[in-house]
């Protein structure tokens, strides 16, 4: 299961980058790790859920389709789409 903490804005990191950056003028996002949000997508399950967190462990996003999140600032974990996750909401009473 994926988890990628603390993701912000960063530079490009390569050259392909720099030029969509330059061309499209496109915002990078990596964990804190180094991990691009954009390639690391295609590494979520596409049975699982998808829950963005802020830095206090707050639940601001659930989704099954990583794609949907805008992930700035938030951490994303992937859980197993189970009747225990799926009764988390984002309401901000849910912690993770």
């Amino acid at each position: 299961m994926m988890h990628l903490k603390n993701i912000s804005v960063g530079n490009p990191k390569t050259m392909a980058q720099f030029q969509l950056t330059k061309r499209s003028g496109v915002i990078w996002l990596f964990s804190e790790d180094g991990q691009n949000w954009y390639e690391e997508q295609k590494n979520f399950a596409t049975d699982t859920l998808k829950i963005a967190y802020d830095k206090n462990g707050v639940i601001v996003n659930i989704s099954k389709d990583v794609s949907t999140i805008n992930p700035s600032g938030l951490s994303v974990v992937e859980l197993p789409n189970i009747t225990a996750n799926r009764r988390a909401d984002i309401y901000g009473g849910w912690v993770f």
